[in-house]
């Protein structure tokens, strides 16, 4: 029908660039959404007074709105909110708790696992980068892995010298 249009909606890296290009090749239009504010995001936690809101003001600032949805979920969670007023957690764990709590939500509990190996090991190697195949050998169907979670938008990946590198999104 002439008349209809239709509009499909997506976040960046929840597609796959293949599935991405067969959607811009039948396209007529393509606008980027750029985002959300960083008002409207802190105006966001406001009203759900979460306390100690300026520990976060670096995923603030970012813009990101993954990021941004990661932070008003996990703060809104009952618990999470709980140990905050509480200030059983430190700046660095909190952000830490909200990454797990949403890594867990968005593919699982194993995810977690392999994202804390992998953290393991850049940290013991003193570097923020993995090669692909040290992640291949490193957790169980690495390659998948990182698909998984690129595709969520919490790693990236680089070519240098024919190396394939990954590394975290979320310092």
């Amino acid at each position: 029908n002439r008349g209809c249009r239709i509009i499909v909606t997506y976040r960046t890296y929840r597609l796959s660039q293949e599935i991405l290009e067969q959607y811009r090749a039948v396209a007529e239009f393509e606008y980027e959404f750029p985002g959300i504010s960083f008002e409207s995001a802190l105006d966001c936690l406001i009203r759900q007074e979460i306390p100690n809101v300026h520990m976060y003001e670096d995923i603030l600032y970012s813009n990101n709105p993954l990021y941004l949805t990661i932070l008003a979920k996990t703060l809104a969670a009952e618990k999470m909110a709980n140990r905050e007023a509480n200030h059983s957690l430190n700046s660095l764990t909190s952000i830490t708790n909200i990454f797990e709590q949403y890594v867990k939500s968005t593919l699982n509990a194993k995810m977690w696992q392999k994202t804390k190996d992998v953290a393991e090991w850049m940290y013991q190697h003193n570097t923020k980068k993995i090669s692909l195949l040290t992640l291949e050998t490193l957790v169980e169907n690495g390659r998948q892995f990182f698909e998984e979670m690129q595709q969520q938008g919490f790693m990236t990946s680089y070519q240098s010298h024919g190396v394939e590198y990954c590394l975290f999104s979320i310092e």
